[in-house]
């Protein structure tokens, strides 16, 4: 697993935050055309698509880490 340091702690959490910031964004456009059809989907589907995409963020940003920092998981 990567190894937090002092260094490249801030860059992690700058990165997921920037990543949940547009998917946020991306996922409030759906979901206001969404009700606008006046359909209401049950939020297991959100709660899903919420889980997939957060572990694939987070093995995303080790990856980025990893590459900017230049350590081997």
């Amino acid at each position: 697993m990567a190894k937090l340091t002092s260094k490249n702690l801030p860059f992690m959490i700058l990165g997921f935050l920037v990543f949940v910031g547009l998917f946020c964004l991306l996922h409030g456009c759906k979901r206001k055309e969404r009700f606008s059809n006046g359909s209401n989907s049950t939020s297991v589907g959100d709660g899903i698509t919420y889980a997939v995409l957060g572990v694939g963020g987070l093995f995303i940003l080790l990856w980025i880490g990893f590459a900017v920092f230049g350590k081997s998981p």
